[in-house]
């Protein structure tokens, strides 16, 4: 059972990514302060709470608790106008 739990909290880790997971064990599993761990991190201050936040959305989704982030590069379009809607380069001129 250790090791099984040992190889869950691995693949959570490893899906956070290494940069993420530091401050995950640091506040989480060793129950460092979120100032602490910025102090040991030589971070400035109220930025852990940044990466903690990162940190966590990263595990959500690992959890499937969130929807998978969208593919690199990937860019969600935003407009008012209804789904059909495609404005035309002569407005401008109008």
């Amino acid at each position: 059972m250790v090791a099984a739990a040992r190889a869950r909290v691995q693949r959570a880790l490893t899906a956070v990514g290494p940069e993420l997971a530091g401050i995950l064990i640091d506040v989480c599993c060793l129950e460092i302060g979120l100032e602490a761990a910025e102090r040991a991190q030589r971070w400035p201050q109220r930025a852990g709470k940044v990466v903690l936040q990162m940190a966590l959305t990263g595990l959500a989704r690992h959890y499937g608790l969130l929807p998978p982030a969208p593919p690199p590069g990937a860019q969600r379009l935003r407009h008012w106008g209804s789904d059909d809607y495609r404005p035309t380069l002569d407005a401008w001129g109008s």
